[in-house]
């Protein structure tokens, strides 16, 4: 799995590939917050951690999620992985702060659900 500074990186390059592009482009990032869909610990989420995430968004501080992933934990291992492409979206979108719409942690869905967005200039 690529470290969550890949990711980052990842996102930086996608938009310095973009940039000067006529086109409109829109990225979006899917996949749930934290949540771990089976085994010891199926359908616990971690709340704090996901509101963690969408504040580092919300703050454009998409640096401080590149130090996610370097340490080994079943946390981090199950579905919460998926934040990597959030990272992605945090990167590509480095210099905006974004708007948080919503977080749900849907027990019935096993995941944190984080809605957001970014409002970057045309």
């Amino acid at each position: 799995m690529p470290t969550a500074r890949t990711c980052y990186e990842l996102g930086r390059s996608i938009t310095q590939a973009l940039s000067g592009r006529p086109e409109r482009v829109a990225i979006m990032a899917s996949g749930g917050l934290s949540h771990d869909p089976r085994g010891p610990r199926a359908g616990w989420i971690d709340s704090a951690l996901d509101r963690w995430v969408l504040k580092q968004l919300e703050s454009a501080n998409g640096e401080a999620l590149c130090h996610l992933f370097e340490f080994d934990s079943d946390t981090l291992r199950g579905g919460t992985g998926e934040i990597r492409s959030w990272i992605v979206v945090a990167g590509a979108c480095s210099e905006a702060r974004a708007t948080i719409v919503d977080y749900i942690p849907a027990h019935h869905a096993v995941t944190g659900l984080g809605f957001a967005f970014f409002n970057l200039p045309a």
